[in-house]
């Protein structure tokens, strides 16, 4: 709106801010003039109504004229921070989207007292993963249990009508034996922390509107029939030292064979882990939480399992090796001996059946060969040979397919994906010793690692996806063991 006491002055030698930016939208849309110096414009749509008001706080002559058009850019409020409404224990250990549903969960299972219980939630999950908050983490003492609240496989069966166990070789990427091979549900462990967040208030449903002390509400977790009891003793190392004589022997049978898995809460080490032991031990988490509660920055971040950013075409190429921030070198000098025979025609997945990526590259380093890239299960690539280097990969047992193709070591490339042979009972075949019966999954990070190192690969030798082969179908190999790998990858690649 022109200004009545505007006066034109002389040209000032120095542009305006607005002459910088360039024509306002009204000015190119010819709506006004561009050489009126006091115009300027916020565009917004606005529903006008067929009504006239005044606010005389508005009018204040050659000042700032203001329209209320409703829900502008002006009246808009900030949205209250989510990470920050709530001060949960331990809570700059997840994601803001994992505390906010925390809070809607104990909200409806806990309405009265919703924050005290979100925060005996997030001790019970600081205890139950130590320390992890994955929902894919195995049971320390074997049982198989898996997750937030470690659940047993028999929750499985209750929520799936099946449960399917995993052997995981070396999760917590200990030197200690006893942490090796450790059994998990694979149901609860392919599940993201968000979904399995579900599943932990279906199983304290049960618990809805009850007001229970936190040695209950964790007992709940571990004992279930010991929760609301008065001082007892919870496990035992023998039925003469358990205090509940009325109880059923098969209840009593529990407690002394859970002793051994629950020891540490045996204080004073007499073979008798009461109550009151347990509630010492584990309101410790909640003391300690409180030092994690503080969210530095409030910002939305998303869950996300994505393991790369950025263009996975995107690196050099010296010596052979790839140079990029997604493929780690690992130079194997006994197998970069013979150099590629002809251009490369294929890509060939593989399964170790072994352990970690670790194993597999001392085994090729003492052997002399093996594939150019090992895939490990937290999705990490080793290249241990040479892009223009023969490896000895698809072995001698190949079918007449791929004899009349002219597919062959020297000119394709294999990449070796991390993942156990296991038995019917779900143990390692090399352990064991027993027939193959189905392979170890594939991971999440490892099908991301896949599909962003092929993507590189295809782009490098101008190959497509058709060129990208499983080893079953090349050679006489196991059933399943590129088709899984392929299977999982694919998604990530398209």
């Amino acid at each position: 709106m022109p200004n009545p006491d505007y006066k034109k002055e002389p040209e000032a030698k120095k542009q305006t801010p607005a002459e910088q930016k360039g024509p306002s939208k009204k000015e190119t849309k010819k709506i006004a003039p561009s050489d009126k110096k006091v115009q300027d414009y916020h565009e917004q749509k606005i529903v006008v109504k067929n009504e006239i008001s005044k606010n005389p706080v508005w009018e204040k002559i050659n000042s700032l004229m203001m329209v209320d058009v409703g829900d502008s850019i002006w009246s808009q409020k900030k949205e209250a921070c989510v990470c920050k409404e709530y001060d949960l224990i331990w809570g700059n250990k997840v994601t803001c989207e994992f505390r906010k549903k925390v809070i809607e969960i104990c909200k409806d299972l806990w309405k009265d007292n919703y924050l005290e219980m979100a925060n005996n939630l997030m001790a019970v999950f600081y205890w139950e993963t130590g320390g992890t908050f994955k929902p894919d983490v195995p049971n320390r003492s074997k049982s198989g249990a898996t997750g937030l609240i470690q659940f047993i496989p028999e929750r499985a069966d209750e929520y799936f009508g099946k449960h399917t166990i995993e052997i995981v070789p070396n999760y917590f990427d200990s030197k200690e034996k006893d942490l090796h091979n450790l059994p998990r549900v694979t149901q609860f462990a392919k599940m993201s922390a968000l979904e399995q967040l579900d599943y932990v208030k279906k199983y304290f449903e049960p618990q809805k509107n009850k007001k229970i002390k936190f040695v209950d509400f964790y007992l709940q977790v571990l004992f279930p029939v010991s929760s609301g009891k008065d001082e007892h003793v919870v496990f035992a190392d023998k039925e003469s030292k358990l205090d509940l004589p009325s109880e059923n022997k098969k209840i009593k049978e529990k407690r002394i064979a859970k002793y051994s898995k629950n020891d540490g809460f045996d204080l004073n080490k007499d073979g008798k882990i009461y109550k009151s032991d347990i509630e010492k031990k584990v309101e410790i988490y909640r003391t300690k939480g409180l030092a994690y509660k503080s969210i530095l920055e409030c910002k939305k971040i998303k869950e996300s399992n994505m393991i790369f950013s950025g263009d996975c075409t995107i690196g050099d190429v010296v010596d052979g090796f790839i140079v990029n921030d997604k493929i780690v070198k690992n130079k194997i000098d006994s197998c970069n001996k013979s150099s590629m025979s002809e251009q490369v025609k294929i890509i060939v997945l593989h399964r170790t059946a072994g352990g970690k990526a670790s194993g597999t590259l001392n085994w090729m380093e003492s052997q002399g060969y093996g594939a150019h890239f090992v895939n490990d299960y937290d999705g990490t690539i080793y290249q241990a040979i040479g892009l223009d280097k023969k490896a000895s990969h698809m072995g001698v047992n190949r079918k007449k397919s791929t004899l009349e193709n002219g597919w062959g070591n020297g000119n394709s490339i294999g990449i070796e994906t991390c993942g156990l042979s296991l038995d019917k009972d779900g143990i390692s075949t090399l352990i064991s010793k027993k027939t193959h019966d189905h392979w170890e999954p594939v991971t999440d990070k490892q099908a991301q690692s896949i599909a962003c190192l092929l993507k590189f690969l295809l782009n490098y030798f101008n190959l497509s996806v058709e060129d990208i082969k499983i080893h079953e179908d090349l050679c006489l190999k196991t059933e399943l063991e590129g088709k899984l790998v392929y299977d999982a990858m694919l998604p990530y690649l398209e």
